[in-house]
């Protein structure tokens, strides 16, 4: 089964000549989304320079959808506003926060926040304070740091 996007660009394609290294930019305004691609003519078919990305879904799956192979999936310029979970495959997600006594934080240490809102580490078992512990895995890196405001 293909992609609906692949359609319109085979549709289209069908109806108009094209050389290599046009390029195609395709809407597709059905079954609930906006799909957006732009896509360059090969000698064998099609790339995608812009892969998809699906816009308001009333249906089932992803409401937006982005993929790359060579740069960034998506891109917002302003804010982003989230009213359901974020899940990040494979990654980890940190929050900006002042530390106090540096020198004894180090990977696994149980951190709390004190009074004035900056995390310290953890000197009792069972404390309700905990706002994370300190990660560290080698050569991994965060995928995602949340700004402090």
């Amino acid at each position: 089964m293909l992609e609906e996007i692949i359609v319109a660009v085979l549709y289209y394609t069908r109806l108009n000549q094209m050389r290599e290294g046009d390029m195609l930019l395709v809407y597709d305004l059905s079954g609930g989304t906006f799909d957006t691609a732009l896509m360059q003519k090969t000698n064998d078919g099609f790339k995608y320079l812009a892969t998809p990305v699906a816009g308001y879904n009333d249906s089932t799956g992803p409401g937006v959808y982005g993929k790359s192979t060579s740069g960034a999936a998506g891109y917002f310029d302003g804010n982003v506003v989230v009213t359901g979970d974020i899940t990040l495959t494979n990654a980890d997600f940190a929050e900006d926060f002042e530390i106090t006594c540096l020198e004894e934080v180090e990977p696994g240490t149980v951190m709390v926040l004190n009074q004035e809102g900056v995390l310290e580490p953890s000197r009792q078992a069972y404390d309700k304070r905990v706002a994370g512990v300190i990660s560290g895995a080698g050569f991994y890196t965060i995928e995602s740091i949340y700004r402090r405001q």
